[in-house]
């Protein structure tokens, strides 16, 4: 009697097993699906990264450093340490910004303008979703000492957008 309860202790057990098993596998299986199928919206954090680095690097010290108006044009990048293939069309990499900087009269003195324009007009139409970058408008007033030892106001206008969505956790680019 007690061979028969055993083979059928057996059977009850291995049923449950593989029951078991089944369930881990089908969780696991969705768990990591489910992870890798997610995407990723930089867009914000890219825009708030790239607005304070052009800031720090044209500020020191609570005054506008008198070097950057003498800056040629795509000197900024090296100035700031950006990557400048990173603002070309043509690598598709989705980012802007627009760096104006104005005497007190509000008369532009120098523009820095660098990527996808078309974001400029996007950001003013201030739409939030999946197709409108993620923007970030600051104006600042700040310092500068002049060469005759003279404080001047200058406006930071500085517009920053980003269309960056990431990629995929995976190996597959993400669709727009």
């Amino acid at each position: 009697m007690d061979k028969i309860n055993k083979r059928a202790d057996e059977k009850l057990f291995s049923i449950w097993w593989f029951v078991s098993l089944t369930l881990v596998g089908v969780t696991v299986t969705v768990v990591v699906l489910n992870y890798f199928s997610s995407s990723i919206d930089v867009r914000a954090k890219e825009v708030s990264m790239l607005e304070q680095k052009i800031l720090d690097c044209i500020i020191k010290k609570g005054y506008l450093k008198k070097e950057v108006l003498s800056w040629k044009n795509e000197e900024i990048f090296d100035k700031c340490g950006l990557n400048k293939e990173s603002f070309k069309e043509e690598t598709n990499t989705k980012i802007f910004f627009n760096l104006k900087l104005k005497n007190e009269k509000g008369e532009e003195i120098k523009v820095f303008r660098f990527g996808e324009v078309s974001y400029e007009e996007e950001c003013l139409i201030k739409q939030k979703g999946s197709y409108f970058p993620a923007c970030s408008k600051t104006k600042s007033f700040i310092n500068l000492i002049n060469d005759e030892n003279k404080k001047e106001t200058i406006i930071i206008d500085l517009l920053v957008a980003s269309q960056n969505h990431g990629t995929k956790k995976g190996f597959t680019k993400l669709k727009t």
